[in-house]
Parts: structure tokens; C-alpha cells; sequence
């Protein structure tokens, strides 16, 4: 492999180009895996794998590469995989994702385990915020769902879900999944945080009128309470 990526030269160009034809997964492959290669250019070459969806060929390529070469790796990686997760254009509906964004996502979870501690809370931090975008819109897209990746981060993510359930702009699906999630993973300060936060929105529902808006209210007073079971 140190011999033929030798006599190839891989250069940022090459592996744009590598990305467009036949042998190019092949070769980017190679460069992902060797030492002889800088960090910068191996992490080049892991995004452009991912970009290409060779997510499977990546889990089985990390194996064979020792841990302190993983480790940075990773680190270089840990940007360009981001950025892949946000897209390139303009903000719509969170719950309609590209197959780039999801690649990035599932990429990032695929990483996570070789990462050190510090890129480890940086792609935890970006995965929490690609998931709770939209909790119900985003629970199976890719091949990690949410909730295997929200398990895995688990406690930390607490903060983030209480926000969902804060929100007023939250749907009630997704209040209702921030909920259910929050109640398995977060610790004790979590959960008494999102217990609150539920609490308020009772209480803002109440004096409704009566008719239609009575009606409401007792549809958010039934939501909220299952919600709250939910929490714990």
C-alpha cells in the first residue's frame, strides 16, 4: 500500500479527482489507511469516502488503523464531517435532510468511538444538535437513528432535549419524543429540568376561555400530562 500511494503522490486534488472515478474508492481507501500519509490528506480522504457513501468500507478501514493514528485523524476529520452535517444550503424544513447531511451524521457516529475526548464532546455537540432539529423528522433517517445515538451520548444530551421541551414552538410530537428520550437518558438535574419546564406549560395553558380555546387547553393540559409521565 506504502509503495503504490508513493508512486501515486496523493495530493488534495488527486483525491477530488479519485472521487469521480472507477478505482478512485479504492484508492482512497488506501490513503485513509496510511501511515506514510498526512493526517490532513488522510482526513481529506475519509470525507471524500464518506461523500461518495462508502460509510461501510470506513467502519471496516477505522479497524486497521492503530488507535494514536485514529486519534488524529479523526481530530483533522472532525470539521469537513460537521460542515458536511449543516449542508450548503439555505435552512428549510429540518425534518427533509440530504443524503450528504445524513452521510456527515452517520459518519461523525461511525468516528466517535476513536476520537479523543475533546473531538469526542465536539461531534457529540454537533450530533445532538443534527438530532433534535427535528426529533420525529430525523429519528431513522441515515443508518444510525437517533435513538442509538442520543443512547450512546446519553446524559449530556439532557440539556439539549429540556430546550426542545421549552420551546413554544416545539410540535407536540416532537415535545412528546423530547420527553420520552429525556426520561431514559438523563440524569436526575435533567429530568427535574424538564419537569419544570412542562410544569410552566400547564400552567400558561390554563384560563384558556371556554369553546374552542377550553377545548385546546385540554388537549395541551392531556399532552403535557403525558409528557410529564414521560419525564418522570
Amino acid at each position: 500500500m506504502v509503495a503504490a500511494l508513493a508512486g501515486c503522490d496523493v495530493t488534495p486534488d488527486k483525491i477530488e479527482q479519485w472521487k469521480g472515478t472507477e478505482k478512485g474508492p479504492g484508492k482512497l481507501r488506501d490513503a485513509f489507511k496510511s501511515g506514510s500519509v498526512t493526517a490532513p490528506l488522510r482526513a481529506q480522504a475519509l470525507a471524500a469516502l464518506v461523500e461518495i457513501g462508502a460509510l461501510t468500507e470506513v467502519a471496516e478501514d477505522l479497524k486497521e488503523i492503530p488507535e494514536a493514528q485514529r486519534q488524529v485523524v479523526v481530530h483533522a476529520a472532525v470539521e469537513p464531517l460537521v460542515a458536511m452535517t449543516r449542508g450548503k444550503g439555505p435552512a428549510g424544513d429540518p425534518g427533509q435532510t440530504t443524503r450528504l447531511e445524513r452521510n456527515g451524521k452517520d459518519a461523525l457516529f461511525l468516528v466517535r468511538d476513536g476520537a479523543a475526548a475533546e473531538d469526542r464532546a465536539a461531534i457529540d455537540r454537533a450530533l445532538v444538535e443534527w438530532t433534535t432539529a427535528d426529533l420525529e423528522g430525523r429519528m431513522t433517517a441515515g443508518i444510525a437513528s437517533t435513538d442509538k445515538i442520543l443512547t450512546a451520548i446519553g446524559a449530556p444530551a439532557g440539556a439539549r432535549l429540556v430546550a426542545v421541551i421549552a420551546d413554544p414552538a416545539t410540535s407536540e410530537v416532537n415535545r412528546t419524543t423530547a420527553a420520552r428520550l429525556l426520561g431514559r437518558l438523563a440524569d436526575r438535574e435533567g429530568r427535574e429540568q424538564g419537569g419544570a419546564a412542562l410544569v410552566e406549560r400547564a400552567r400558561a395553558a390554563r384560563g384558556a376561555g371556554r369553546g374552542p380555546a377550553r377545548d385546546l387547553e385540554r388537549k395541551v393540559e392531556g399532552e403535557t400530562l403525558t409528557q410529564m409521565g414521560l419525564v418522570g
